[in-house]
């Protein structure tokens, strides 16, 4: 998940400013120089360690298949994969150049009030140099937006495919093909059969209308015209649009995470684990009315409406995220979906 650049920003700051001089430095001077020179690596690192890990999780294009390759360029554009990519590894090694000058420069400070002077200013030009060039994180954040609404082949099964102009004929060939689905909608009457009626009427509260822009997809059928954009799929599924933001809950404990998964403290949960509690009648009868509701929400949201595998782990913001259930049901779901 690529998170927007003003939250990882914040969060940097956040973190880099709770970094604590070494201990037993007596001198004033040199414990704010080595202070203010430990805040801005720390702000460094925070700042490029995401654009890093983000651009590991996205394939080198030609390593690709030609049918992923050709999806990618039809959908994105020729060559606008590359050049984000190239704009993130330039943001990254312009943010490490820069951050690591500032800190060499703030650990030549002759006095306490230098050390201070050369922290300060140096948190202000790492952030306008982020505020300025962070627009690729965000610009990568729409791509893998985008690429989750892909349509995905199973590469060695054979697959249907119409291709043709107006008035090139009527006459189709029969073949044997078959659709893989990743989506698991069939959870859903399991989640009805086992949730009570108070439950099912706090769920139903709880699960996931406002204008936003609209790219709708547009489909001819028998020559009327088809709009599915987002009103309909707010209409459908209730999910809410708008600004993306993972601020609040990209840190600090996830306590239904030691709640109910007491045995996997310090671990990733993942979607089999949450599946294992559903399943498991005893387990599952003996949580919480709101924590049996976080279960079937996380459940829904990974495994029916995102359609990730039974052994994907499951995001911290989202166990944080899952413990208010007031923000959840704010998120703006149909925006992330």
């Amino acid at each position: 998940m690529v998170m927007p650049s003003v939250d990882i920003l914040h969060l940097a700051l956040r973190k880099a400013r709770r970094v604590t001089p070494t201990r037993g430095i007596k001198n004033a001077a040199k414990r704010e120089k080595n202070e203010g020179t430990k805040h801005l690596d720390a702000l460094m690192k925070e700042l490029t360690l995401p654009s890093r890990t983000y651009k590991e999780n996205f394939p080198n294009k030609r390593h690709l298949h030609p049918y992923e390759r050709s999806l990618i360029e039809l959908t994105l554009g020729d060559g606008n994969y590359e050049e984000v990519g190239h704009k993130v590894d330039s943001l990254r090694e312009k943010v490490g150049s820069v951050g690591k000058e500032l800190a060499s420069l703030c650990a030549q400070s002759t006095s306490k009030r230098e050390a201070e002077e050369r922290l300060a200013e140096g948190f202000k030009r790492l952030e306008n140099i982020y505020r300025s060039d962070g627009k690729a994180i965000d610009e990568l954040m729409q791509i893998a937006k985008t690429s989750r609404a892909m349509p995905v082949v199973d590469l060695e099964m054979p697959t249907l495919c119409l291709v043709g102009a107006p008035n090139v004929g009527n006459h189709l060939d029969e073949y044997h093909a078959r659709v893989h689905v990743k989506s698991k909608p069939h959870y859903f009457p399991l989640m009805k059969d086992r949730l009570g009626l108070d439950q099912c009427v706090l769920f139903r509260k709880k699960v996931f209308d406002n204008d936003h822009y609209d790219l709708p997809l547009i489909y001819n059928v028998n020559g009327h015209t088809l709009h599915f954009g987002r009103r309909e799929f707010c209409l459908i599924t209730g999910f809410k649009f708008g600004m993306l933001s993972f601020r609040k809950f990209g840190e600090g404990d996830i306590s239904f995470h030691d709640r109910v998964f007491r045995e996997k403290i310090g671990e990733y949960v993942k979607n089999i684990d949450l599946l294992s509690v559903f399943e498991d009648e005893e387990r599952f009868t003996n949580l919480s009315d709101e924590d049996s509701i976080r279960v079937c929400l996380l459940l829904s949201l990974e495994v029916i409406f995102m359609g990730h595998a039974l052994g994907s782990a499951i995001d911290d913001v989202f166990l944080r995220m899952v413990d208010n259930l007031e923000a959840w049901n704010d998120f703006p779901w149909g925006e992330h979906i």
